[in-house]
């Protein structure tokens, strides 16, 4: 195996959420997973709202990657893998 058939394989996916260091004490990792899922709590404080919010940050394939075309992948529970009806 070569080194370029490592890097596009499909153990690559990988998700990075970057931030102002002065938004730190109202931002909070709630979960991450294996598969690309980054799951992150604001703060009410800095949404001046009531309750927290929650922002789910996930790795969405090209069309034509292994990773959207395998029907057994975790990925194909969230609807931008429903087909477009015309």
């Amino acid at each position: 195996m070569s080194f370029q058939d490592r890097v596009t394989g499909p153990k690559t996916i990988g998700v990075i959420v970057y931030y102002k260091c002065n938004y730190d004490k109202y931002i909070s990792l709630v979960e991450t997973d294996s598969n690309g899922y980054i799951w992150l709590k604001i703060s009410k404080e800095i949404l001046y709202n009531s309750q927290d919010a929650y922002i789910c940050v996930c790795y969405i394939p090209p069309e034509d990657s292994k990773v959207y075309r395998n029907a057994d992948s975790p990925l194909h529970k969230f609807c931008f893998f429903r087909p477009t009806v015309y």
